[in-house]
């Protein structure tokens, strides 16, 4: 396959549009306050990319069961162009803040667990709140392969399902299938902040995505007649959830049930992706860590070094330098640091 970005052939290319999708409305979602709000919906984002972890995950977990292979696999795609992110805006964007901040932001601990989930007041870098749930999650599956690579996902879920369910039994007496609940505690240290975070559904949608993984090859070999009616139809049920809950939150009482009927549409129609090649949606899923992880931090330098630029009429114009500089800066990241470091895996 031939591409300005060209994917890797086992790339599930659906998989690979989405993720840059989810960036995408991401970034949105932050620089819109700029044009009115326009994409205040765009938190869904965060919902669509935990479930693409869990597929991506199982699937990529597949023939290779070595532990240490997968973790080191983790860290390198996570923590090095992490560390050099959170660094530069250290020095130039965040060097008032207190230190127990900035180093709970170094080893991706949420700023306030006394905050409701599943955010806990967010990571001092923004958006990147959610690594702390991929890395959980990541322990969970490391677990799971060594307990049995076979049955990864049924032990993974099951894991999840009891550690929250137990957890809020434990801490609160009951349970709520609601994301923003997670166990009443006071956390004085890192081992509790793990229990408020295994504590909240959110975790559910990494669920979601292993078994979708789990049933992949049975769906990859639907007929056209089969796959294109139930993945339309799939994708017009996601729109019409989208319609009447826009404006609804994180989580399982949320945007997960506008994001796992548009995943499955869409990978239903991985074929007919397949015959076109979005070259944009292929260049966003590429760079979309890196984009992800500093276009927060931009937006706060420039309202730091420009107070005044972009205000009223300008509005629009300080969106359109927001967007250009941003996927400008995450595609020089993307190539010179963090594609370098993932062929080292």
């Amino acid at each position: 396959m031939t591409a300005t970005h060209q994917l890797q052939k086992s790339q599930v290319i659906s998989v690979h549009y989405m993720r840059g999708f989810a960036c995408l409305i991401v970034v949105l979602l932050h620089y819109g306050a700029y044009i009115n709000n326009l994409f205040s919906f765009g938190k869904f984002g965060v919902d669509l990319f935990f479930i693409i972890s869990g597929f991506i995950i199982t699937l990529t977990t597949s023939k290779n069961k070595s532990i240490i292979h997968f973790l080191r696999k983790r860290f390198l795609r996570i923590y090095p162009i992490y560390f050099i992110v959170w660094l530069f805006f250290c020095l130039t964007l965040y060097y008032n803040e207190s230190l127990s901040t900035i180093l709970k932001s170094l080893f991706l601990l949420h700023k306030d667990y006394s905050q409701p989930a599943p955010g806990y007041g967010w990571n001092m870098l923004g958006p990147p709140w959610t690594l702390a749930y991929e890395v959980v999650f990541y322990f969970i599956f490391a677990l799971a392969m060594k307990i049995n690579h076979r049955r990864r996902i049924h032990v993974a879920t099951a894991t999840i399902i009891l550690a929250v369910v137990g957890l809020q039994y434990l801490y609160n007496g009951n349970f709520h299938f609601n994301s923003s609940i997670s166990a009443h505690l006071d956390v004085k240290n890192p081992g509790q902040a793990v229990i408020k975070l295994l504590s909240t559904t959110i975790l559910f949608e990494f669920i979601a995505g292993m078994i979708i993984a789990y049933n992949y090859d049975k769906i990859k070999t639907l007929k056209p007649k089969t796959y294109i009616p139930l993945g339309v139809l799939l994708l017009i049920v996601s729109f019409f959830v989208f319609i009447k809950y826009h404006n609804t939150g994180f989580g399982m009482d949320g945007f997960f049930w506008f994001t796992l009927p548009l995943f499955l549409g869409l990978l239903l129609l991985e074929p007919l992706l397949i015959k076109f090649q979005f070259r944009a949606l292929s260049f966003m899923g590429d760079i979309s860590y890196t984009l992800y992880l500093i276009h927060f931090p931009i937006l706060l330098l420039y309202e730091k070094h420009f107070p005044t630029f972009g205000m009223h009429h300008y509005s629009f114009l300080k969106f359109l330098i927001l967007i250009g500089s941003s996927i400008l800066i995450s595609t020089l990241l993307h190539k010179y640091i963090e594609k370098p470091l993932m062929l080292k895996k």
